[in-house]
């Protein structure tokens, strides 16, 4: 099969034992990755991609003997749209939207040739939503903002503090800290995440640091991940819209991830202050392609 991105390097992966079968098929992938948030990338419009066997999807996102990633980003063929974008968790779990996942999934399905221009629609779980390219910034439509709940008290460690919560495509838990460098994201993350409150389908975890009205950290436990991650498109959407409504923070956010890299949220507001579509902007950048034996 021919490269799609012949100046990225190739990398071919084994499969584990389970996997070796008399007559194996090959699934052609990117890496990519958004600000830190990394995904393996499949152009799946023939709908080849085992995406329901959970143990080969837990396989291929492990970072030691897999692929490494946080999880698996399907591209299809869409009715409704220029591209369906699927996107599933390193436990095999489908989840509704990924803001970082998102950007990356338009920069290649531009490049495979889904649509043209700079101008592109693309349908998820979480609806239908759309984004613009400029130079090396990818501005996304993230709709709208739900099921927002401020002031919620939580026992962690003991100790009773105060989170909120909203839906931005998918659930997130804003928690505000003095230095996000000190917060112990992976126990709160795992606390909250599993709390009762969030219960069946649970929630991701963020914690923030306002540094100014323009200016936040964030710091984020993804669910289905179960674990830290450098970077979290919705949850720094969620981040920053809570900075608005609980911290006085402005309608245009710079947020710094983990890793020292610069996400931007701006948003409308009704008359009312209340926040209504948000739009996360950022980068996307290909690692290498490859194959892996299925």
């Amino acid at each position: 099969m021919p490269a799609l991105f012949p100046v990225l390097r190739e990398h071919e992966i084994g499969g584990l034992n389970s996997y070796r079968k008399a007559e194996q098929m090959k699934i052609q992938f990117v890496k990519m990755v958004g600000t830190g948030n990394d995904f393996i990338m499949v152009d799946n419009r023939d709908e080849s991609f085992p995406a329901e066997d959970k143990d080969f999807i837990a396989y291929i996102c492990q970072r030691r003997y897999g692929i490494g990633s946080d999880g698996v980003i399907l591209l299809e063929n869409s009715q409704k749209a220029d591209f369906r974008m699927r996107i599933i968790n390193p436990d095999g779990g489908e989840v509704e939207m990924c803001g970082n996942g998102s950007r990356c999934a338009v920069l290649m399905a531009k490049d495979l040739g889904f649509f043209q221009g700079d101008n592109v629609s693309f349908e998820t779980i979480a609806g239908k939503r759309q984004a613009d390219i400029k130079n090396e910034l990818i501005r996304l439509n993230m709709g709208k903002a739900r099921d927002i709940k401020k002031d919620l008290l939580l026992e962690l460690a003991g100790e009773k503090r105060t989170v909120h919560f909203i839906n931005t495509g998918v659930p997130h838990v804003v928690m505000f800290v003095e230095d996000v460098t000190k917060a112990d994201v992976s126990a709160w993350g795992k606390a909250i995440r599993y709390h009762e409150l969030f219960q069946p389908k649970g929630t991701n975890a963020n914690f923030v640091e306002v540094v100014d009205k323009k200016t936040i950290k964030v710091r984020t436990y993804e669910r289905g991940v179960e674990d830290e991650t450098f970077s979290c498109g919705t949850g720094t959407c969620a981040s920053a819209i809570m900075a608005y409504l609980v911290k006085g923070a402005e309608k245009n956010i710079k947020s710094i991830t983990a890793k020292e890299e610069n996400l931007f949220v701006d948003f409308e507001v009704d008359d009312k202050g209340q926040v209504r579509t948000f739009f996360l902007s950022g980068t996307a950048d290909y690692v290498y392609e490859g194959t892996v034996s299925y």
